[in-house]
């Protein structure tokens, strides 16, 4: 089995052209209406409150979150 990977229509746009902005404005909708964002920071906080007093520090590792636009 071989690993393929394939941009997406969003990765080949100019960050300005009106479509990827729409696609990002549809994608932040997207995560609102899903609740994203709370269910990654609950997962962060129970994961702290398992490893404080640890001397293990906590890693994180961020994969694909964005085209990295602050808009």
């Amino acid at each position: 089995m071989c690993r393929v990977i394939e941009l997406e229509r969003l990765d080949e746009l100019p960050p300005a052209d009106p479509r990827a902005i729409g696609s990002r404005t549809d994608l932040r909708r997207l995560n609102f209406i899903m609740g994203h964002a709370h269910i990654l920071s609950r997962a962060f906080r129970r994961h702290l409150d398992k490893t404080l007093g640890r001397s293990q520090p906590l890693r994180l590792v961020e994969l694909g979150a964005g085209d990295d636009r602050r808009t």
